[in-house]
Parts: C-alpha cells; sequence; structure tokens
C-alpha cells in the first residue's frame, strides 16, 4: 500500500469520477524520511557522564539501563540479522512487561519471523501492514467522532474555524486519502492555533477539552498499530534502536526545568528515559510520597556511584555523591536522606596521577560487530556478543 507524501499542500482526486475532492491546505505536514535516515542517537540532551556508564541501575526501577553507543550497535546488528537469529535478539523485548509497546512489537517480529524467516525487521512489519493500518484507522476515527459534539457548542467564527479543521482532518482520514498516515501532531497544532486566539472563556473551555480528545489519538508510543504503521517505513536500524529508546538512560532532573531547576550535575539522576517520562514535571517530593518504591533504588545508585568514583572509575564527578544527596534530602522534603558520611572522595593530585598512569596504548576494538545483551536475559534468549 502506497503511502502519500505530503509538504504544506496537496490536493487529492477522487478517484471513482472526475470530481476533484476539496483541496487542504492548512496541515503542515512533511514527508516521511527515507530508511534508516534517522538516527536515535542524535537527539539533543544534557552532558551527562553517568548517562554513558555501562550497567548502571535506574535510579527510579533499578532496571539495568543501556548507553547510546550500546543501542546504535544494537541496530546495526538487528539490520543484518533474520531467521532464528533475528527472533534470539529480540527475544529479551518480549520478555520486559515494563515496556508493554516494545514488548508487543518484539512479539510481533518473532510471530512474523517464524512465518517469514527470510525478512528482515522493516520487512516483516511491511508483511503486518494492510490489516494494522485498517484497524489503527479505525481507532482514530472513533475518538475524531466525538468531537463535533463539542465543536457544535462553539459560537462566532471561532465555530468556523474549528469545524474548517475537522473536516479538513475527516477529509484526510476517511474519504479523500485512506491511504495516507494521518498525522497526530498536525491535527493538534491547527487546534492549538485556534486555542491561542481565542478570547471567550467558553469557547476557551471547550477549545481545551477538544484539544484533550485529540491527545487521545494513539502514537507508536502507547499503541502498537501506530508503532507499524510508523516504523514499516523505517530501515531495520531504526526499528532496532526504537526498541531499545525506552532502555535508554537519560539525565533526570530531580526539580524539573519547569520549576526552574538547573542543569548542573547535582540535580540530576540517570534514569530510564520512559521513567524520566512517567514522571513528567511533577514535584519530588510528590513523586516520591506517591512511589516510595524508589527510595531504596536512588540509595542504591547514588552508593554504585561513588563506589565507582572512591574506585577511580569515574573522573571528574568527585563532589556529585555529597552535593546530590543534599538536593534529594532538600526536594524530597527529608523522605530521601543518604548517609554519605562514608564517602571519601580520591585526592585529586593522586587522582591525576592515577588517571595519567592507567593510560595505556589502545588497541583496535571488536566492538563493532557485537550487539548489546540484556543483563538480565538467558544467555539462549539473546544473540552472543
Amino acid at each position: 500500500m502506497l503511502i502519500t507524501p505530503i509538504q504544506k499542500s496537496y490536493e487529492i482526486f477522487k478517484r471513482n469520477n472526475d470530481l476533484a475532492c476539496t483541496s487542504v491546505k492548512s496541515l503542515q505536514l512533511k514527508p516521511q524520511p527515507e530508511r534508516d535516515q534517522i538516527n536515535f542517537s542524535g537527539k539533543k540532551g544534557y552532558k551527562f557522564d553517568l548517562k554513558n556508564m555501562p550497567n548502571l541501575p535506574c535510579a527510579y526501577c533499578a532496571k539495568t539501563m543501556i548507553t547510546t553507543e550500546e543501542q546504535i550497535r544494537f541496530g546495526e546488528k538487528i539490520a543484518t540479522l533474520t531467521g532464528e537469529k533475528l527472533r534470539n535478539a529480540l527475544e529479551f523485548i518480549a520478555k520486559e512487561d515494563q515496556f508493554p509497546i516494545e514488548q508487543r512489537v518484539a512479539k510481533l517480529l518473532i510471530r512474523q519471523s517464524k512465518q517469514k524467516p527470510d525478512r528482515d525487521a522493516q520487512e516483516l512489519l511491511m508483511s503486518a501492514f494492510p490489516w494494522v493500518e485498517k484497524k489503527l484507522v479505525k481507532q482514530q476515527k472513533e475518538i475524531l467522532d466525538k468531537l463535533p459534539e463539542f465543536i457544535n457548542n462553539l459560537t462566532g467564527k471561532t465555530k468556523e474555524l474549528t469545524m474548517h479543521k475537522f473536516n479538513e482532518i475527516n477529509l484526510i482520514l476517511n474519504h479523500c486519502a485512506p491511504d495516507y498516515i494521518f498525522k497526530k501532531k498536525a491535527a493538534i497544532r491547527g487546534f492549538h492555533k485556534v486555542f491561542r486566539e481565542e478570547q471567550d472563556p467558553n469557547n476557551q473551555m471547550i477549545l481545551d477539552k477538544s484539544l484533550g480528545i485529540l491527545a487521545s489519538l494513539p502514537t507508536s508510543r502507547n499503541n502498537l498499530e501506530a508503532f507499524v504503521v510508523k516504523y514499516s517505513r523505517r530501515g531495520s536500524r531504526e526499528i532496532g534502536e526504537r526498541l531499545l529508546d525506552p532502555f535508554l538512560s537519560s539525565t533526570e532532573h530531580i526539580e524539573p526545568n519547569s520549576e526552574n531547576g538547573v542543569s548542573k550535575p547535582y540535580n540530576y539522576l540517570a534514569a530510564h528515559k520512559s521513567c524520566n517520562e512517567k514522571r513528567g514535571s511533577e514535584p519530588f517530593h510528590l513523586f516520591v510520597y506517591d512511589n516510595p518504591q524508589v527510595i531504596p533504588n536512588i540509595e542504591n545508585q547514588i552508593k554504585i556511584i561513588a563506589k565507582k568514583i572512591e574506585n577511580f572509575e569515574i573522573f571528574g564527578l568527585e563532589n556529585y555523591p555529597p552535593q546530590v544527596t543534599r538536593t534529594l534530602k532538600k526536594l524530597s522534603h527529608g523522605q530521601i536522606d543518604i548517609d554519605m558520611s562514608g564517602f571519601i572522595p580520591p585526592d585529586k593530585t593522586f587522582r591525576t596521577f592515577h588517571e595519567l598512569g592507567s593510560k595505556q596504548p589502545q588497541k583496535k576494538s571488536s566492538t563493532t560487530n557485537k550487539v548489546w545483551r540484556h543483563p538480565n536475559a538467558n544467555s539462549g534468549s539473546s544473540s552472543n556478543q
């Protein structure tokens, strides 16, 4: 099934007769990237050395995180695999219930691979595209059908503008372009523009509810069908990297940026990207109160980092453990109080000497052919390094 690339504007013609459908000009849509065009490691982020430390447990869930280098290596390996080797490489993701969408995608790929052992990950997703796409469009339509009830309660020019936006979306999705992949962000952007310019409080309230409905549209992060539809047109390497995206280590601000939190190491923890997103910008003391299980996990991460600093495995963060523990105690309102009295940071002179003395000629590494293996996976359920 062909995907219609659209940029800025397009005109769709009915195939059954000579009448042209209405031109759709207000949805600012970009063409889909070519296969393997996107690299997840290229995303901007805060520089924090602990993000790149292998086998560090997440501050919130305590499960092992992966580094960007490991994610890239896994994606490169997935791009070369088919059949049983591909199934073995995906087995640990299929068993990880913490990330349900990635788990379901891995199970789908494993199931499809048994039927089509000669196909790679991208080809397997494409083989599931026809029936998955129909299901996704049905889900989108059920959500969008709720909008007219709210739009009809609007008044003045706002009602006219909003109905026009809705008709554009409905036209693309259900009538003129059934093979076009609907863009959630484009739909919300159109409604947001009307919302920002609206002055009437009653209309603002109705538009706010409409935006809430649009926000519930499925995405590749919360819906299997949306994932398959999106990534069936991407390369196998990108699919492999995307499946590991929730496992990726990220910089977590203890005091969120939205609350004027500073971007300094003493305000940082290392957490799964998915765990980071789940917390959002919730005040830290409320987050800890609602999730007391994170307290020992945070303490465990700080103790591991302190031990590595004492053993000269990490350089440049000698002040991090005592500083971050003060931040944690303050922002948790005393719920987290980690005793760091036993922590002895290395003497700076000796540290420099040790660091210089440990530098040896580097041998050429063969890690380019290695695939990252989840620490909790069984030896037979994942590719060997």
